[in-house]
Order: C-alpha cells, then structure tokens, then sequence
C-alpha cells in the first residue's frame, strides 16, 4: 500500500477543520508530539481532499503548505516567514487565477525579498500578493502553518497583529490554519498583547486526536508495504492498536519492534513494550512536550486506580483531552488513552527526573536522564551495576578487576586488568556518554580510579 491515503483518512477531524476552511474561518490545530501534524497537514492540502470535503467550494480555494521546517537558515523570524508564505503562493502557479504578466511581476517582487531580507518588504509583497489573488471574483487562500509553535512564540507580535490585520482585509477570503504541540495561549508570556491574533484562531481549537482502529490498520499496513512484508494478522492489529492507543508515534515504535520478532505480551506485563528503547523514546516526547500542569495530572491519574474520579476539568486536563491523551468515560471521569502511558509515567515517578543514570538490575536497562541506553554486553553492564551500588564512591582498578574477572588469575602485578578496566570504561563511555571525551557520568579519578557521579553533583 505504497498508494495515497485514502480519502476517509482521520476523517472526523478532517472534516470539523474544512468545514471552519468552508466557513472562512481560521483554525487552531493541537496535536501532542508524533501525533502526525505534518502528515495531516500535507493531506489536507491535496487537490482530492479538498474536493472530497469542500464539494463544489474547492476550485475557489488555494492552499499553501507553510512549513516551519522550510523557513530559510538565517535572517530575522518575521521574514523567513513572509519569505516562504510567498514561495509557497508563487509555487502555485497557474492555480492563482493571475496571468503570465502578472505571475512574472510578482516573481521579481519574492526575488527582492529574498535578497533585501527586510520583513517589512516581505509583508507589503505578501500584501499586494493577496489584494491580487483576494480581490473581487478571486481566489480564497489557506495558509496553513505547521510547526507554528516556535512562530508564535518567538515572533515579534507586531508581526502576529500584522498577521490579523492582512486578514481583516480579507474576511472570508483569507483564513489560517496554524497546527502546534501545545495551546497558543501557552506558548508566549506576552500572550494578552497578541489576544487580537489568538482569538481569530482559538474559535476553532481542534485536537489532532490518536488514530482510530480503521485508520491504525490502514497506517500498519502502509508500515509492513514499506518493509516489504505482510501486514500484521488480525490479532497482533488489535493488540498493537490497543497498546497504541492510535499515537502514530507510539505505533510505529511498536509495530518495527512487532515486526522485528518482539512477542506481544499477552497476558504478561504490557509494560515490557517499555524496555523497548523506540517506543520510550515515543513517550518521552510526549512528556517533554507537555507543561508541568499537565504532567502533574497524568501523575495524579496514574496513582488513582482505574479512572479518576470525575472532578471540575482543569486547565490541563481540558488541554490533555484535547491532545487525546486522555479519554473522559461518562460516569467514570477520565482515564490515560492507553495503558502504556500509565506504565510510562509509574516508570517516571520511580526513576525521577534527574540526568543522571540510573540501572534496573532486574530488567537488564539502563536509563541516562529519560532516555533508556543503547543495548550493553553483559561486561559493560557489570561495570556499570558494580559503580552503580554505591554512587560517588571511587572503585580502584583492581577491585573492579576482580569484580568483573573473578576467574581470571593475571591480574596481579602486569597491569593487565588496569588496560582491560580502561578499554572497558571507554566502550561504556560511547554509549552512555553525550561527549565520550568529556564524561559526565562514568569519571575518572587520578590515580584512584572510576566513579558514578550522582545526578545532583553533575
């Protein structure tokens, strides 16, 4: 299944953001992170999507993909930004309705600035650019942001009010639709003197929600056509959409390691899929992408037993059902999308957030800050258990020796452990160390030996 997605593709949320499009309203799209923002955002913009929601609507509206991963290198933020929304205008071409004189003119026009870098010169183009495209019996324009977060953010908020003011010129015929991790109202702290900007959006707030079970299938399979083999059978689908929740990220992760021979738990301990370092990897980005208010309620629903007690929502608990990471059950108040994100935060709660590194003896894992280690030998990790036992302590290179090779009789009096506890130490270094040059975790004491530093002391 190497084809398009099909047009029934996240069709719930597709259809709430173009029926705001249809209207000429702006929209605010929040997603958690690897919720598929880009993906969906990319959807939108094809020509049968469109058609599919927007009905005979559709050949009125141009739409622009702008990708904050495509704004220019360097220069001032406001203009890369008005730098690319015109590239992507310009790209259209014959779509825009103008003709070859006037396609020309403005081609000159992105030329100038792209090479003046000035955002000033960049909003009057994109100005002039709309009052052509906009103007009577014209074209209707989404311009849809990906990635806005860091645009909102970082943004000076003349250029966010200029943002609004460009659309007032052209209600209806002008909209945005602006996809970000987190609501807009929690990304400034000057957030108040852009509310004129915020609200055109915040009217529309729609949370990219996981994946339903049609859609997951749908997404597995293009995965296995990718790889090259068969879809998963009905009953490994089903488990890998109930473990998932649909979080296209956290289904990924699950599905490579699935197609990589690891056995679903069954009725074991789903928490094992959590030992696997892609799909940890998948929930820390989730955590890192969620404020402290947020995270502090996921804990406070991971320690209650089944579903929370249905209290007044919160401000973070209507952000998290927003995201769709949790799921509101009538009379049950509310419970984690899927049971590997409780698994997840139990995890966290018991390792804590410090950046040091931490060994479960039990499991075989090692954890640097959140993030779980590459794959150890059964030496490195020995090593890195015996300093483990008493962080800050210094363990000289004999007892380590003897620790680690207790059969071995040479090792006194050649030096010959003192060379093999060395090259060992430099091969746990490379995989636990972000500067394998300059340790942080694993140091060497002159003369002495090796110690583990403790979080606190790093």
């Amino acid at each position: 299944m190497h084809g398009p997605l099909p047009l029934t593709f996240r069709h719930t949320t597709a259809a709430a953001v173009m029926a705001a499009v249809d209207a000429g309203e702006s929209v605010s799209l929040v997603g958690a992170a690897s919720t598929g923002k880009s993906n969906f955002m990319a959807f939108l913009c094809r020509d049968d999507v469109r058609r599919h929601h927007l009905g005979d609507s559709a050949a009125a509206f141009v739409f622009a993909l702008v990708d904050s991963h495509s704004l220019a290198a360097d220069g001032p933020l406001e203009w890369r930004v008005y730098e690319l929304v015109l590239h992507r205008l310009l790209q259209q071409g014959e779509p825009l309705g103008l003709d070859a004189e006037r396609l020309e003119f403005f081609g000159r026009l992105y030329e100038s600035v792209v090479t003046q870098r000035d955002a000033l010169l960049g909003q009057r183009y994109l100005e002039w650019l709309l009052e052509a495209l906009c103007g009577p019996g014209g074209r209707r324009v989404a311009l849809l942001f990906d990635q806005f977060d860091e645009i909102y953010r970082d943004c000076d908020r003349s250029f966010l009010l200029n943002l609004r003011s460009i659309r007032d010129r052209h209600k209806y015929a002008l909209l945005y639709v602006a996809a970000s991790r987190d609501d807009l109202a929690h990304l400034r702290a000057d957030h108040h003197d852009v509310e004129a900007f915020y609200e055109l959006l915040s009217l529309n707030t729609i949370g990219l929600r996981p994946y339903d079970e049609p859609d997951t299938r749908t997404m597995l399979q293009r995965m296995a056509a990718r790889r090259g083999v068969e879809a998963p059978p009905d009953p490994a689908a089903s488990e890998l959409y109930a473990l998932s929740g649909g979080h296209p990220g956290v289904l990924r992760a699950l599905y490579w390691a699935w197609a990589d021979g690891v056995t679903p738990p069954g009725d074991g301990d789903a928490a094992e899929w959590l030992n696997q370092p892609a799909v940890w990897e998948e929930f820390t980005k989730i955590w890192r992408g969620l404020g402290e208010d947020e995270r502090a309620f996921l804990v406070t629903l991971a320690a209650a037993a089944g579903a929370a007690p249905s209290r007044r929502a919160s401000d973070a608990s209507r952000r998290l059902d927003l995201k769709g990471l949790i799921v509101s059950d009538l009379g049950h108040g509310a419970r984690m999308f899927c049971p590997l994100l409780r698994a997840f935060v139990h995890r966290r709660q018991l390792l804590g957030d410090g950046g040091g590194v931490r060994v479960d003896r039990e499991r075989r894992l090692v954890w640097v800050g959140d993030h779980l280690a590459p794959s150890l030998t059964q030496l490195e990790f020995d090593l890195l258990a015996c300093l483990a036992e008493q962080p800050e302590r210094v363990f000289d290179r004999d007892e380590l020796a003897n620790r680690l090779y207790p059969k071995d009789t040479s090792a006194t009096g050649d030096g010959v452990q003192d060379n093999r506890i060395d090259t060992l130490v430099g091969r746990l270094r490379k995989k636990i160390e972000p500067d394998p040059e300059n340790p942080h975790h694993v140091v060497t004491v002159r003369g002495k030996g090796y110690k583990l530093v403790e979080p606190d002391s790093v």
